[in-house]
């Protein structure tokens, strides 16, 4: 080849990229993205060459024609098949740990343009080794080898490979006495796992996070060149990269106390606002600590939100490597409220410093795509959802996330939501992240579930406040009476409601079930005059309906009006409301305290109170986590009326939470042989049952069916692929319908209407996140209630199927379900 031998080529014009350029970019990329976590020389080697299979003259003269064609040649495998090929078997002192090496980066290599293959799979393959030995002439290997090497040095490259392989030794003996050191800890608690099996989790955490930064830098420079090919850029620069972000955080945290200062000037000066202030600047100071994983077990109404993002501005300040800040909110319910919350106490609408991002409407708008997929903001608010899907879900968007969060701080709000198949990955995952990839996670919650039991996979965190008791008694605004003895049918419970509001101002009664909820609703608007004012608030409605619900109880609460609300779980967090009363139909305690947190918020009342009562009509079973968390509310119930000074004469008290946690997860591995199987992950997918903590670790659902043949055996097990493709954070995946409330219907006409612009079309999927809601669709029971805009794939809610007062209004129950 006389030509210049290249990369990428915009058809029908003269701009190109040379293969040289695109190599060296994507591994500067991927150097940076890995510096903190020592991963630079192994992110610099693959990115070196990943693409060395472009080198023939079939890819060139592919790259060469103008037509569009569906023709696909394979350059992927050529780097991996080169690397393997001559540097897998070599002796030498440490050929385990360098057999992991190649085995790692061949596998990122190999599946740079898909989803990690599996090195063994629970289906009689190795699908990494099948691709491994692929016959050569089919790639055109000796040509593409023979060209790349007439563009670099192979000496370099050789140099390259040995500082790679000292990285990965010095940080593979670092992951393995790390796991070493947790071993005390693990059998003090009585884990059974075994420390092969986190090492092997961990060290799969590790490729995933390789071909995380491997995928962003090549699909970053690709994008960079197809959009700005008269441009000579620098992709290590601005506004192209972004190194150190202390420029932001200084002005975000001059923001933020500006905010607090304007609050403590408007409050009255009493104890409790003196108490959120002393949280506050707790949290401040906090931000000086070292990097690790922390605890905010801050009481409901202390200011949680605020008091956790000053630490995280303070600590990005502190550790000036750190490049990103989440806050991870687990209920879409009240993410969007929260983020407009943060977005103004910021003063800050810049989508570039601040992305929200956990629709999942399909936005087609490219540069929406790129900031969603390349999470490379400084603030990202996004949802547990998201981040465990960056984690571990198979998709190629999911997995390009990874890398961005390392040097990162990471708050989780409630973390007593964290879905329970996910506690044990979700655990060694942050380990991971805040032991070797330079980040800090914070874990918030009013209902902490400490102390460790024994199925944590990680030592305790450091909680923050260290005046905890002292917050946790001066915040009890609220006297808990337990009605649960007496079980009662809808009409026992309506009217006990109806008693007690003569006496009352407000009240807030949750159901564990939505057809529930709105079965008491409708009992209560029928019971009660008009004086009163009653609301009812579930996932029916969309976020913007909710939003106006809230704002219209608010104002209704600040006047001299009798209110009622009726609710489902989702006003438990994250809603600033304050109710006389609260009645909780019984479930886990935790749900009760952040429950009765809406209740004498401010202490607005003498005193207020929270009852917690057991719903005779409810129908729980197929909402398992909540019967079992019922379950063991009630046996902890029982021995506080046996003894209630055991418990410090509170419910709601951290010895009563303790002892509710402690019955709660030795429920789960109650005469199991595996200790807490339920939190690895469990999926049964027709008679077989997968265990993805296995899969992404010692995978010994697969090995066992290779043991015989020693030619094929690799260093590496996981089934990377396999796990990806079951993984969901939440099972049965709704689908997003735009519903005809407000301004939705307007959006809903215009979708309908025959559009031609397309940029209007992304502009209106944007809107519609907030006029949308999530549906289950399994089976047919409400097919006749949407319709699909066919073009766009979307689906909308028919006519007369919206109600302004409860949103999706056809309450039909289906098997246990209501919609």
């Amino acid at each position: 080849m006389n030509n210049p031998i290249l990369a990428h080529r915009i058809k029908k014009t003269e701009y190109s990229q040379t293969l040289k350029q695109h190599e060296e970019n994507t591994a500067a990329l991927c150097q940076v993205f890995l510096t903190t976590c020592e991963l630079d020389k192994i992110g610099y080697l693959s990115g070196i060459l990943h693409d060395l299979g472009k080198a023939k003259s079939s890819f060139q003269a592919y790259l060469m024609k103008d037509e569009d064609t569906n023709e696909k040649i394979n350059h992927a495998f050529a780097g991996a098949i080169y690397l393997y090929d001559h540097f897998y078997n070599l002796k030498n002192t440490n050929e385990v740990i360098q057999k992991c090496f190649i085995e790692s980066v061949s596998l990122i290599i190999l599946s740079h343009h898909s989803k990690l293959y599996d090195m063994y799979n629970p289906d009689k393959e190795m699908p990494f080794h099948s691709k491994i030995m692929t016959k050569k002439e089919i790639l055109d290997y000796e040509e593409s080898v023979n060209t790349f090497f007439s563009i670099f040095d192979k000496r370099y490259l050789q140099t390259l490979i040995q500082e790679a392989v000292q990285q990965y030794q010095t940080l593979f003996l670092r992951m393995k006495e790390h796991v070493i050191k947790l071993k005390p800890f693990l059998e003090e608690q009585g884990c059974k796992k075994k420390n092969g099996t986190l090492l092997y989790f961990q060290l799969g955490l590790q490729t995933r996070l390789l071909q995380s930064a491997l995928r962003d830098a090549d699909c970053y420079d690709t994008y960079l060149f197809m959009n700005h090919p008269t441009l000579s850029y620098n992709v290590l620069q601005p506004p192209y990269f972004e190194k150190n972000r202390l420029h932001i955080w200084e002005t975000l945290e001059e923001k933020l106390n500006a905010h607090l200062l304007t609050l403590q000037q408007g409050n009255k000066q009493t104890e409790i606002n003196q108490l959120r202030n002393q949280i506050s600047l707790e949290c401040y100071q906090a931000g000086e600590k070292k990097q690790g994983i922390y605890t905010l077990a801050a009481p409901t109404g202390s200011g949680k939100t605020l008091a956790s993002l000053r630490f995280a501005l303070a600590h990005a300040k502190k550790h000036k490597h750190i490049r990103h800040i989440y806050y991870v909110i687990p209920y879409l319910s009240i993410l969007t409220q929260n983020a407009a919350n943060l977005r103004d106490v910021l003063d800050e609408k810049d989508e570039a410093i601040i992305l929200e991002h956990y629709s999942s409407l399909v936005i087609d708008d490219e540069q929406h795509q790129l900031f969603t997929e390349r999470w490379d903001h400084a603030v990202i608010i996004t949802s547990y959802v998201q981040v465990l899907n960056a984690l571990f879900h198979g998709s190629k968007q999911n997995i390009r996330r990874m890398h961005q969060l390392t040097d990162a701080i990471l708050i989780f709000d409630e973390i007593q939501s964290l879905p329970l198949s996910c506690k044990n990955m979700f655990q060694t995952a942050i380990d991971y992240l805040t032991e070797f990839c330079g980040s800090t996670v914070l874990l918030c919650s009013a209902t902490q579930p400490f102390p460790p039991n024994k199925l944590n996979a990680i030592p305790p965190y450091e909680e923050i406040l260290s005046h905890l008791k002292i917050y946790n008694e001066a915040f009890q605004r609220v006297r808990y009476e337990d009605k649960t003895q007496c079980i009662m049918h809808t009409d026992e419970l309506v009217k006990a409601i109806s008693e007690d509001i003569q006496l009352r101002q407000s009240a807030l009664i949750i159901l564990n079930q939505k057809k529930r909820a709105y079965d008491v609703y409708q009992e209560l608007k029928t019971l009660l005059d008009k004086d009163y004012k009653i609301f009812f608030l579930a996932n029916t409605m969309c976020a913007q309906h909710k939003e106006d619900m809230i704002k219209e109880m608010t104002a209704a609460l600040q006047k001299d009006t009798k209110v009622i609300c009726v609710s489902t779980s989702l006003i438990e967090a994250g809603v600033d409301l304050s109710f006389e009363t609260v009645w909780r139909a019984c479930t886990g305690l935790d749900s009760i305290i952040q429950a009765a947190g809406r209740c004498n918020r401010n202490r607005e009342y003498e005193e207020g109170i929270t009852y917690i009562f057991s719903d005779a009509d409810e129908n729980l079973s197929r909402l398992s986590e909540i019967a079992r968390a019922k379950a063991m509310t009630l046996r902890v119930l029982k021995k506080f009326r046996d003894d209630p000074l055991q418990y410090d004469n509170n419910i709601a008290s951290q010895k009563t939470l303790h002892c509710y946690y402690k019955y709660y997860y030795e429920n789960l591995s109650a005469y199991k042989s595996e200790s807490a199987i339920e939190t690895d992950y469990i999926k049964k997918v027709g008679q077989v049952t997968y265990n993805l903590y296995d899969l992404l670790s010692e995978n010994e659902q697969s090995i066992k069916q290779f043991s015989n043949d020693k030619e094929k055996q690799c260093v590496m097990r996981q089934a990377f692929r396999k796990a990806g493709d079951l993984f969901e954070v939440i099972p049965n995946a709704t689908t997003t319908v735009i519903v005809p409330y407000g301004k939705g219907e307007d959006i809903i006409t215009e979708l309908c209407a025959d559009i031609k612009d397309y940029n209007r079309i992304d502009m209106l999927l944007k809107q519609a996140q907030r006029y949308s809601i999530e549906v289950y669709t399994q089976g047919n029971y409400y097919q006749d209630c949407f319709i699909t805009i066919k073009d766009l794939g979307v689906m909308i809610l028919n006519d007369g199927y919206y109600d302004e007062t409860c949103g999706f209004h056809m309450m039909a129950q289906k098997d246990g379900y209501f919609l």
